[in-house]
């Protein structure tokens, strides 16, 4: 049986006759693709300076220590010239392709390129909880680079 409706009762209000008046939501599809392409290119453009401030300090870093500064855009290149800079041997290269390893070879790289440039354990911790910023600051600040005595 089919209901009377009201001529001046919509199709879609009576189709949702028991479903309360907030709950239909009518949207604009397109202005929704504008914000989330918006929000995406904010996020990209943030994440790309980020990057971009990291190479230039590891650039700077690398310069610092009287290497190329070229070194560290290429990729495993830059771990053999880092390892050079905390005088360690070639092979934690190979170390550091070992899961959960190479996070103690990283830390202690960390920590051996942060005594290099006269910093103590607590740059360290900097480097490697908010790497960039401390990288930024350690290749931007006035600390000579002296090279440290190999230690095993």
């Amino acid at each position: 049986m089919r209901k009377n409706r009201t001529k001046t009762e919509s199709p879609e209000r009576a189709a949702n006759k028991f479903v309360p008046y907030y709950f239909i939501v009518t949207f604009d599809i397109l202005k929704l693709k504008i914000m989330i392409f918006a929000a995406l290119g904010a996020y990209i453009l943030f994440i790309l300076s980020i990057a971009v401030l990291a190479v230039i300090a590891s650039w700077k870093i690398y310069t610092k220590a009287g290497q190329p500064g070229w070194a560290s855009i290429v990729p495993i290149y830059n771990l053999i010239i880092l390892l050079e800079i905390v005088r360690k041997p070639w092979w934690w290269l190979l170390m550091m392709m070992i899961p959960l390893v190479n996070i103690y070879f990283m830390i202690v790289i960390m920590d051996r390129l942060a005594k290099s440039f006269g910093k103590n354990s607590g740059f360290t911790v900097g480097l490697i909880f908010l790497g960039p910023i401390f990288y930024l600051i350690l290749a931007f600040d006035g600390s000579p680079y002296t090279p440290l005595d190999d230690q095993r």
